[in-house]
This record gives C-alpha cells, sequence and structure tokens, in this order.
C-alpha cells in the first residue's frame, strides 16, 4: 500500500482534520471538487472565527474589529499529509515563520489552536443537527453568522448528492464518519434561518404549474405542464424541473427532447429525481436542489465523454439513454 505523501509546512502543533473525499464512479479526485471543497473549508473557519471573537468581545472598538478580521484572514489551513490512493487529506493550522504582530490580541498561537479545536467541535460533529447542539449555537451566534458558516458547509461538504462524499477524522487515530442528514426542515432552519425575509408591504406573484396533457419523448409519455397565475403563494414548488441544454465546462449540451424530472418534499426536503438516467438531488431549497441535479448531470456527461468503461449495468443502460437524448455528441 503506497504511503501517504508528506508536504512539508509551518504548522503549530495540535489540532489536526482529517478529510476524506470519494467521488461517485471515479477512481480519480477532480480539481473542481477539490478546489470546492478547500474554499468551503477556508470560507467556514474564516467566517466562525469571526463569529467567535465577535461574540467574546461584545461590541468590541473599532481598533479591535480591525485586529478581529485581520486575525480571522490570516489564520489559514496548511496542508499537511496527502493520501493519493484513498484521497485523504490532512490539515493544521498554517505558521507563517514568526507570530503575527497583534497589539490587543494576546497569544496569537494559542489563540488560533483553541478555536480550531472548537471550530472542529461545532463544525466537524456526527451531532451537528442535533437539538441540544443546534439550541447551544443558536444561543451563542448570531442567525447571519450562522448563516455564514453553517450554510458553505452544507452545500458542499454534508449534502452526498453533489457527485461526491466527504468524510472527516478530528484526529489522525479516529475512524472517519460522516454528516448525518436533517430529519426535516425545521431541524436544518434552527441550525440555518433563512437568509431574508420579505420586506413589509411588499407585494408578490405566484404562479403554479398545472398538468394540461401529454406528450411523447424517448422516455415515452409524458405529463405536459403550463404555467398559470394564482392568487396565494403555493405551499412547495412541486412542478417538473426541465431541460432543453446545460453548460458543463464551458461547453453546451442541446437535448433532442425537453428533459424532465419529477420534484417532490419529503422530510423538508426537495428532491429532485430522473430515474431513467439514474440523476437524484435532494436540498433544503428548490434552487439548490436544481443546482445538485445540474451537477449530477454534468458528472454523468463527463463521463460519457471520457467512455469510461469500468461501470455497472445500471450506469451503463443510464449513459445510453443519455447519449440517446443528446444532439451532436
Amino acid at each position: 500500500m503506497t504511503e501517504p505523501v508528506p508536504i512539508t509546512q509551518n504548522t503549530t502543533s495540535g489540532n489536526s482534520l482529517q478529510l476524506k473525499i470519494v467521488q461517485q464512479g471515479q477512481e480519480c479526485l477532480s480539481t473542481p471538487v477539490l478546489a470546492r471543497i478547500l474554499t468551503t473549508l477556508s470560507s467556514a473557519l474564516e467566517s466562525f472565527l469571526l463569529a467567535e471573537l465577535m461574540q467574546r468581545y461584545s461590541n468590541p472598538k473599532p481598533a479591535l474589529k480591525k485586529e478581529i478580521s485581520r486575525f480571522a484572514s490570516v489564520t489559514q489551513l496548511a496542508i499537511t499529509d496527502v493520501d493519493l490512493v484513498h484521497f485523504v487529506f490532512t490539515f493544521e493550522i498554517a505558521r507563517a515563520g514568526e507570530e503575527p504582530a497583534f497589539r490587543l490580541l494576546k497569544s496569537v498561537s494559542d489563540l488560533q489552536q483553541q478555536l480550531f479545536a472548537l471550530f472542529l467541535q461545532t463544525v466537524f460533529t456526527a451531532e451537528i443537527f442535533n437539538e441540544t447542539h443546534i439550541e447551544k449555537l443558536s444561543k451563542r451566534y448570531q442567525a447571519k453568522e450562522r448563516v455564514r458558516i453553517f450554510k458553505p458547509v452544507y452545500d458542499h461538504l454534508i449534502n452526498p448528492v453533489q457527485g461526491y462524499q466527504v468524510f472527516f477524522a478530528v484526529k489522525r487515530s479516529t475512524a472517519f464518519k460522516t454528516w448525518p442528514l436533517p430529519e426535516g426542515r425545521e431541524v436544518w432552519s434552527g441550525l440555518i434561518p433563512e437568509a431574508g425575509k420579505k420586506a413589509a408591504g411588499q407585494s408578490e406573484t405566484y404562479y403554479q404549474y398545472v398538468k394540461t396533457g401529454e406528450i411523447n419523448d424517448l422516455f415515452g409519455k409524458r405529463s405536459k405542464y403550463e404555467k398559470v397565475l394564482i392568487k396565494e403563494s403555493p405551499q412547495h414548488d412541486v412542478y417538473p424541473y426541465q431541460l432543453q441544454k446545460i453548460r458543463v465546462k464551458g461547453k453546451t449540451y442541446r437535448f433532442s427532447n425537453t428533459l424532465t424530472a419529477s420534484v417532490k418534499v419529503e422530510n423538508g426536503l426537495y428532491r429532485i429525481a430522473l430515474p431513467e438516467l439514474q440523476l437524484r438531488a435532494s436540498h433544503l431549497d428548490r434552487a439548490g436542489a436544481e443546482a445538485e441535479f445540474d451537477a449530477a448531470l454534468a458528472n454523468l456527461i463527463g463521463r460519457l465523454e471520457k467512455a469510461d468503461g469500468s461501470m455497472d449495468a445500471k450506469t451503463r443502460a443510464a449513459l445510453l439513454k443519455l447519449k440517446e437524448l443528446l444532439v451532436d455528441i
């Protein structure tokens, strides 16, 4: 077995995080997926540092507030080990030579380690959707702070319907874990509240898609829908998700017939499915589910372009169906 490849870095000793990335149907790890995960990790850490220090120093004066912002931006993660066989990455707090100079914040290196440990306890835990854990976080951090910390983590690390899955271990000797998905929207929204609310007096126009007939395409007979104006807001936007084209890595792919996926809401999550292509996606809101569906479809198109022979029968059948649907591939 190939040993992990060490990467020389100046790091503070102490806490470490390991992420294992499994890209579905792939024996490699694509750079866009890795970049997305690294960006999410850095962004979540910086948002957490700001939120925690602003909580500790209630209503800080401008000079201290400026130092807190600088502290959050200079506290960076370093990749200290890489296992390229299993795609396991080890992260620690990076240390750039001498300790950064701060006038008001003291023992900066110790503070970085302390806050990194708290970040790991807060975010990289299987109890993240536990009601007690959420209640504790809700009392400590403002709603907008929780959105900045946890929404990108949910979108890019926790939610497995993106063509890859992330496992974590807070210490090298511990087994890898993953986050359990929340059971119901009310649990999730307790951790990540809605980012914005409708302004007072703002009027809205609502539409609903209704079945108006049937059409035939390569999938067989399907329902036809039209958008109609309604008086009240629909409880859920569960009209079919339709695509006539999709752009993947700068190239536009067009379909000979409109791609129509079913949409439903279960346990507070929007779920989009197109079983004929083995495509499924879920998210707390429709826009997120659509984005995840597009990502899964893009991944399937990528596999078709590569003509990878290592696949199961269901995937091979889905690729054949996809090839029939695509124009000029």
